[in-house]
């Protein structure tokens, strides 16, 4: 325990670092045991710098504020508040680990990459996937996080390729 450390998988991002590996989603497919973890990623800071990432338009981008801006406030060391709005210090994104025996995972070849949030509703992130195969379908259910606030949104597959996004399934502040 941990099965996974920060520094047994590379980062999804160039100029990002992981920050932490956080609740999987756990199934079996294809004869091995999968973990979807929750990957949370953060710019390599620099001294005088508070950067953060965000999704804008399906591209990310990283904010750079100068630390001694008076409309910064670090009060809470989970969330950046600039100018009235709050953003995370970290983007996470859902990736795929596999194991032969439950115990040792490693990520699979490039051709399962990674997800990454896709709209408005996720532009803070996709956190704490769940996964639910019923019949040939896997129904991933995860935490979209934005401005807007917390929701969940839904995703399904049959061939961990190809996704079929479902959108959001319990609008913000309804994530419990």
């Amino acid at each position: 325990n941990p099965l996974l450390r920060p520094g047994d998988i590379t980062s999804s991002t160039p100029g990002m670092e992981i920050a932490c590996l956080l609740n999987p989603g756990v199934f079996r497919f294809d004869g091995k045991t999968w973990l979807l973890l929750r990957v949370a990623e953060r710019p390599e800071q620099r001294p005088g710098i508070i950067s953060f990432p965000i999704l804008e338009n399906e591209t990310l981008r990283i904010m750079e504020i100068d630390a001694d801006d008076p409309g910064l406030n670090l009060t809470d060391p989970r969330v950046i508040n600039y100018q009235g709005e709050d953003f995370l210090t970290t983007m996470s994104h859902l990736r795929l680990v596999c194991s032969d025996d439950g115990i040792h995972f490693h990520e699979p070849s490039t051709e399962y990459g990674p997800l990454f949030g896709a709209n408005e509703y996720e532009s803070y992130g996709i956190e704490d996937c769940r996964v639910c195969p019923i019949g040939d379908t896997y129904y991933l259910t995860y935490t979209a996080v934005s401005r807007h606030g917390v929701g969940v949104s839904m995703i399904s597959t049959r061939d961990w390729h190809s996704f079929h996004r479902h959108g959001l399934i319990l609008p913000p502040h309804n994530k419990d």
